[in-house]
């Protein structure tokens, strides 16, 4: 991941499923979380929607794989 070289970037982990992500996120902290809107296991915007839930004010980039306004207009109102 390109901002993993960055020099006040510290890379904490991937997960392949929504589960997965959760567990890194309660273990490590982050300030910020990137995450597909949707991910193995997971209806679309849960990532989102949980971890919204699981670390209130936590900062996110979710990137959905498709360009139409209406999926960024869901993510924002998912968290």
């Amino acid at each position: 991941m390109a901002a993993a070289r960055q020099p006040d970037v510290q890379y904490v982990g991937a997960a392949g499923t929504l589960e997965d992500g959760l567990q890194l996120l309660e273990r490590e902290d982050p300030d910020v979380v990137i995450t597909d809107v949707a991910l193995p296991g997971s209806e679309p915007f849960e990532p989102v929607r949980r971890a919204a839930r699981f670390r209130p004010g936590l900062r996110m980039l979710a990137l959905p794989a498709t360009s139409r306004p209406e999926v960024a207009a869901e993510a924002l109102l998912a968290g």
